[in-house]
């Protein structure tokens, strides 16, 4: 082997090595950004469902939402909504009237009971259907996690390096922010996509 070979054996196997350690180091570079779901936001202790935090007596216990176990096999859709322009709106129920008790409490029972007939029906893999099975004495005194922070959906990333032209723009602290960075929050607690 030549000197001239042997060179260019060294800078190919060197650009190699240099794209390996630049995708260990960003593994989203590698994945679809047009994916959903927000990886990073991992939430490995279940979130307290209740509508105790509303209405002063409820008929039964609050739930134990385990968020994860959810988000490892559905898209963030299924649960959430999207407004006219497909962002995706961080609310659940999809449809919910707040005021009324009872409307409530049947917003969340159609889109959980509902969701999990249906994968009944399909054959596969379900959650409870059953009201004791999710509203569990036990939960009276958990303390779950908090509502969780949307963090980033890296499917909008693109627009954002489009929009600013510099990466600096987002990332000025070196850390992930969540949107409510830039965007703030509007009366219902969802950020503002006007900015």
């Amino acid at each position: 082997m030549g000197k001239k070979d042997s060179s260019l054996l060294l800078g190919v196997g060197a650009g190699i090595f240099l794209l390996l350690v630049f995708f260990s180091i960003n593994p989203n570079r590698l994945g679809s950004e047009t994916k959903s779901q927000n990886s990073f936001n991992i939430i490995e202790k279940p979130i307290l469902l209740s509508l105790a935090n509303k209405f002063k007596e409820t008929e039964r216990p609050p739930v134990k939402f385990f968020h994860d176990k959810h988000t490892n096999s559905l898209t963030c859709e299924a649960c959430h909504p999207t407004d006219d322009r497909g962002n995706l709106n961080y609310i659940f129920p999809k449809i919910k009237d707040e005021k009324n008790k009872k409307s409530l409490m049947n917003a969340y029972h159609e889109s959980c009971i509902g969701c999990h007939q249906k994968f009944i029906q399909e054959g596969k893999e379900s959650g409870p259907i059953v009201c004791g099975k999710c509203h569990l004495v036990a939960n009276v005194n958990f303390k779950g996690e908090p509502w969780p922070d949307a963090g980033f959906d890296y499917y909008t990333h693109s627009v954002h390096a489009n929009l600013s032209g510099d990466c600096m723009s987002c990332h000025h602290t070196g850390d992930r922010v969540s949107c409510r960075q830039c965007h703030g929050l509007t009366d219902n607690g969802i950020p503002s996509y006007s900015k």
